[in-house]
Parts: C-alpha cells; sequence; structure tokens
C-alpha cells in the first residue's frame, strides 16, 4: 500500500488547520486533565495530552479566553492517535462555543493573510528597488 506524503494529506484535509499553542482542559467525567492544543480547525484539534485515549471515546474539551473573552466547550470526539497527539473532532457545542471558535480562525487567518501581504509587499519593494537606476 502506498503511503501518503503529509503534504497530500493536507490537501485532501476539509478545513484549513492553523498550528497554535493553547492551553485546554479535558474533562473525563469528574476529573479535568490538562492538555496543549497544538493545531486547530472548524471542525476539530490536535491534542497534546498525557493521558491514553482510544478512538471513538468522547470527551468534554474547554478551552478558556478563546476568542474576545469567549469559552470554547463543547463535546469531542477521538478520530485518531499518533505520536504527534490526539486528533479530535468536535461532536457538539453550544453557539456561543461555535462563535469563540470562528472568531479565534477567522483573527488567526486575517493575521496571516496580513503577514502574507507584508511579505509579498515587501519582496515587491525590494524587487522594484533593485531594478531602478542608482543615484
Amino acid at each position: 500500500m502506498a503511503s501518503i506524503s503529509r503534504v497530500k494529506l493536507r490537501a485532501l484535509r476539509a478545513n484549513e488547520r492553523f498550528e497554535v499553542a493553547l492551553k485546554g482542559y479535558v474533562y473525563e467525567g469528574i476529573s479535568k486533565k490538562l492538555c496543549l492544543v497544538h493545531d486547530i480547525s472548524e471542525s476539530g484539534f490536535l491534542l497534546v495530552c498525557t493521558e491514553d485515549y482510544v478512538q471513538g471515546q468522547v470527551l468534554q474539551l474547554c478551552l478558556e479566553n478563546l476568542w474576545q473573552g469567549g469559552d470554547f466547550e463543547g463535546m469531542v470526539q477521538v478520530c485518531h492517535l499518533s505520536n504527534y497527539g490526539v486528533g479530535v473532532r468536535v461532536v457538539e457545542c453550544s453557539e456561543n462555543s461555535a462563535k469563540a471558535l470562528q472568531g479565534y480562525i477567522n483573527g488567526i487567518h486575517r493575521k496571516r493573510v496580513s503577514q502574507l501581504t507584508s511579505a509579498d509587499s515587501g519582496s515587491k519593494l525590494a524587487a522594484i528597488s533593485a531594478q531602478s537606476p542608482s543615484q
């Protein structure tokens, strides 16, 4: 069976993923465990946790002060496990949590577009100044 490269796999994803470093909490019953959100998309997260989870397991995830003071609290389902972390997809959340998640992602996207535009403008300016005759 041929393996799919990470680049090709990324192109197959339905939602763009953004690398982040967010502190979160996973609740399993009454126990609260700290986790790190490594990447985020509109449909899920890649979590780095110290706990072992199983594929299909449903957990409660909480991310505090995600966007404009809004928290994300919702139920997530474990989709895959790897050395990189635990991939989960959102299966249930409130409208406020969905707004906080969407606002956070939109903020990241705007920031990246702004950085790319600035970097692109800078390279265009450098190219233009290199072409102009020196005085």
